[in-house]
Formats: structure tokens, C-alpha cells, sequence
């Protein structure tokens, strides 16, 4: 919330509360006899003052500054329902969503969903909730992700937009675009395929609510799949499966043109554009077989291998042309 805005709410606050005040007062007198004098009068007053010193002397000192007043004055959202929640499923990580978390679909992959939790007049988050999974380097076994679990929540803090930033735990506040934000970070592991979910929930000054107790909700509800039997744990990169798709449909084609150019090897046509084929072949080979296959995921090497073999098959055919 801007200072403006909070100030603002806090001045409206206290004038509520002096309307009351007066308008408790002024029952009070209406009900007092006519005829009280300005020394009662005066002896009550000096009573509410002796009782309002005694209060803030009984006051530990200090106290009130040890929570900033803009945190204790925003609600709690509430909204984490089992009944209208939604079930989500990233990687082997299930978990609820509340029904307010609207999923950015621009910013949406296979293993990581952006949630706005809530928007400002104009339309920019004040605080959202982001969900990444996958493989970590240096993490195989549940030991080694307690070791280093400190500094994956450190790293990834300071791989952040945000300045200085303080952590406590799982929880931290700093700065972004000038303005203060607070947010709680957690980092899971699943042994049972050797993945990572990083959850990361983050609300800035200007949000209206505080949706600290809803992302606590949400890690709460985190089911932890088991790895299906026969399945590879890793993602295949849908950009490495499109590149191998290319190749294979090139020696399709390949393979088309040299049955055609076997049944007509006196076709003009044909001959014109056996050259151009030779040679397009002989550069999609060296292309593909220059793939590091020590660069690929266990889906990817899987699939490599199982296009390759596809299209050697295939040109084996062709050279018992």
C-alpha cells in the first residue's frame, strides 16, 4: 500500500474513532445531573488523565515498533478451499491452487506456472506466486538436498529483481521498483524421481491483503507422485524433439525422391535435383551426428536414438537401390 494511501486510511480510521468517542461522551453528559459542578468535572478529568499514564506506563517500552503497522493493518487472505481450489500437477509435484490465482498463460511451461494473486487499478500485480520444477545439478540423493538447501534458497533469492534483501527462514522482505515487498520461498525435493520444486510467493507495499497464510496452505497441500514404471522422469525439450522431427521428415522426403528417381532414371527433372538432394543429405547427416549426446537428458538421448535408428533403417533401403 503507498504511504499516501496508508496514511490516509489510518487518518479515516482515527476519525471513526473520534466520532465515536464523542458520540459516547455526549450520552455520558446527557445522563449526568444538571447539577455537577466544575470541580467534579474538573476531578474526572484529572482521573482520565492519571488512568491514561498509568496505561502507558504499565505499556512495555518499544513494543509497538517491533511489527511495522502496515503488516498488522492487512488482512489474511483467506480463499485456500479444498472444494473449489484447483488441483495442479507439475513435474511429479501435485498441489491446490485457490480459486483467485489466476495462471499466467503467456509465462505458463511444461514445468513452471505464474500465478497473479492479486492486481492493482492498473492491471499490475502486487502479488503473485511461481512454481518451477525440475532437476538440480549436484542433488541426487535427499542428503545432499538438505546440505545445500540453505543455499539454494539464497541463490535463487539473489537471482531475483529485488534489493536488499533480508531473509528469516523461509520468509523475506526488500525492495523492487522502489517499493518495499515481502514474500516466503520454499525449495522441495521428490526422491522418488530425484526432482526440485521451487515455490516462490512474492506481494508488495501496495498489496491489500497479505496472502502469507494461503501460500503456507498451499506447500501444506503438496502431494509428492511416485515415478510411473517405464516412464522417463526427464521432460523431452520440445524445441530438441522439433529439431529431430525436421531431420527425419527431410530423409523422408530423401527417400521419396530416390524411389522416384530409381523407378525414372532418365527423367530430366529428376536428374536436375539428384545433386542438390546428394548433397542436402550428406549436410543433415554431419548436422545429426554432430549432436553431443553427453549434452542430452535421458528423454532426449531416448529419442535421438530412436529417430536415428528410424532414418539409418530407411537409408539402408535406399542403397540396396
Amino acid at each position: 500500500m503507498k504511504a499516501k494511501r496508508f496514511s490516509a486510511l489510518i487518518l479515516i480510521a482515527a476519525m471513526v474513532l473520534g466520532i465515536t468517542a464523542c458520540g459516547g461522551s455526549k450520552k455520558e453528559t446527557a445522563e449526568e445531573p444538571v447539577q455537577e459542578t466544575a470541580v467534579e468535572e474538573e476531578k474526572e478529568e484529572v482521573t482520565e488523565e492519571e488512568t491514561k499514564e498509568e496505561e502507558v506506563a504499565e505499556e512495555p517500552a518499544g513494543e509497538t515498533e517491533e511489527v511495522p503497522e502496515e503488516i498488522t493493518q492487512k488482512e489474511l487472505k483467506n480463499g485456500f478451499n479444498e472444494e473449489t481450489n484447483s488441483t495442479v500437477t507439475l513435474g511429479s509435484f501435485e498441489f491446490q491452487v485457490p480459486n483467485y490465482a489466476i495462471l499466467n498463460e503467456n509465462n505458463k511451461t511444461d514445468t513452471a506456472n505464474h500465478y497473479l494473486l492479486e492486481t492493482n487499478s492498473n492491471n499490475k500485480a502486487t502479488a503473485m506466486l511461481l512454481i518451477v520444477t525440475g532437476k538440480l545439478d549436484g542433488i541426487s540423493t535427499k542428503e545432499d538436498f538438505h546440505s545445500k538447501y540453505e543455499d539454494l534458497l539464497d541463490s535463487t533469492l539473489k537471482g531475483l529483481d529485488i534489493t536488499d534483501i533480508q531473509r528469516n527462514g523461509n520468509t523475506f522482505t526488500g525492495k523492487a521498483d522502489a517499493l518495499e515487498v515481502n514474500g516466503k520461498i520454499d525449495v522441495l525435493y521428490n526422491e522418488a524421481d530425484n526432482t526440485n520444486a521451487f515455490f516462490y510467493m512474492l506481494q508488495s507495499e501496495n498489496a491489500v491483503y497479505d496472502y502469507s497464510a494461503d501460500y503456507d496452505k498451499i506447500i501444506d497441500s503438496v502431494v509428492y507422485k511416485e515415478a510411473q514404471e517405464g516412464e522417463s522422469t526427464d521432460d523431452l525439450d520440445p524445441e530438441f524433439k522439433e529439431m529431430m522431427d525436421s531431420y527425419e521428415a527431410f530423409f523422408d522426403e530423401y527417400i521419396a525422391f530416390m524411389e522416384k528417381y530409381k523407378e525414372n532414371p532418365t527423367d530430366m527433372s529428376l536428374l536436375s535435383e539428384l545433386s542438390d538432394m546428394l548433397t542436402k543429405e550428406a549436410e543433415m547427416l554431419k548436422e545429426m551426428e554432430g549432436l553431443d549426446q553427453s549434452e542430452m537428458s535421458a528423454a532426449e538421448l531416448a529419442y535421438y536414438l530412436e529417430v536415428t535408428g528410424r532414418i539409418y533403417e530407411k537409408l539402408g533401403k535406399v542403397a540396396q537401390f
